[in-house]
Parts: C-alpha cells; sequence; structure tokens
C-alpha cells in the first residue's frame, strides 16, 4: 500500500464516516459533491412531510434513518451573481429570521469553497417534531440560484458533523 492509500484510510477512520466515490451533479451539469456513505434519496412520502409546503428542493439525501440530509437545488433566472451575494445574504438572513421557527445562528458568512463564493449561513432551529442545525451555502450560477442545505437532529449532528464537512468541501461548480 502507497503512503497516499494509507492517509486516505486515517483519514476515513479518523472521521467516523466515508464519503461516497461518485460526485452526485445537477444545476446544469455544473455543481457537484459527494454524498457521505450509504445516503440514499429520501422517500418521496417523508420528503413531503418534511416539506409540507411544497417546496421541497430538487433532490434531498439521507440517512436510513432520515434524521440526517442534504438538499440540493438550481433555480435558473434567479438573476443573481457572485457581486451580490454580500447583499442577497442580507435579504435571505432577514427572510429566515422572519419564518425559520426559533432561529438561533451559529455562522453568518460569505466563504469560498474550491475557488466560489457561497453565502454560509448555519443555524439550530426547530422543526415540526425535533431540534435541527441548518448549515446553507448558496451561490450564483449562470443567473441563477445553487442551494445546498445540510442538516441533522441536534442529537445525531455530532457523530455526524465531520462527515458533512467533507460532503461542504467536496461541493465543486464548473463554468
Amino acid at each position: 500500500m502507497n503512503c497516499l492509500g494509507a492517509l486516505l484510510i486515517i483519514a476515513v477512520v479518523m472521521t467516523g464516516a466515508a464519503l461516497a466515490l461518485e460526485p452526485f451533479v445537477f444545476g446544469n451539469n455544473k455543481v457537484s459533491f459527494v454524498l457521505p456513505d450509504k445516503f440514499s434519496r429520501m422517500p418521496k412520502e417523508v420528503v413531503d412531510q418534511k416539506y409540507p409546503r411544497g417546496t421541497a428542493p430538487e433532490y434531498v439525501f439521507s440517512n436510513a434513518k432520515t434524521t440526517v440530509s442534504i438538499a440540493a437545488g438550481y433555480k435558473p433566472g434567479a438573476d443573481l451573481s457572485i457581486a451580490e451575494l454580500p447583499q442577497f445574504k442580507e435579504y435571505i438572513e432577514k427572510t429566515f429570521e422572519r419564518n425559520v421557527a426559533g432561529l438561533r445562528w451559529i455562522t453568518r458568512e460569505i466563504t469560498e469553497i474550491n475557488g466560489r463564493r457561497w453565502i454560509h449561513l448555519e443555524f439550530q432551529s426547530n422543526a415540526f417534531d425535533t431540534e435541527i442545525i441548518n448549515s446553507v451555502f448558496m451561490t450564483a450560477l449562470d443567473n441563477g440560484l445553487v442551494t445546498l442545505n445540510f442538516n441533522a437532529t441536534v442529537g445525531d449532528y455530532p457523530g455526524y458533523k465531520a462527515t458533512l464537512q467533507q460532503s461542504q468541501r467536496s461541493i465543486r461548480v464548473k463554468e
């Protein structure tokens, strides 16, 4: 076994879980990220329950218990550019503050992932039956909006935090 292979195995063991190898691609085939191992498409009936107002993202993946999930979507024609991210961040923060029950901010920033600027909003809030932690990433692409939401119940979050962060770091956008 070469040194790189050994380091990869050590990294996987230390994070407590592995990522799948094949990235999931969406957003006009320009956005990709690697799902955690053993995550799969969330069943439609569970998606409908989690998003009762009919606002479900295009793609929702979860662990087997559906207590940890990743939602991904692309909205073309949102009239958004990278330069407008700071103003859009302020707008989204205010929108969340008005509409998200029990919102408690953890992080509100513009960050960079693999050379791309992203809005990153992390918060704890009330869900219909539990407390959840959301880590939302948004960026502009081709005049549209890319959104990824990594979330977990407060109880499951510590066991999945490193794996979700690995998945977040794997996000790539092709121009």
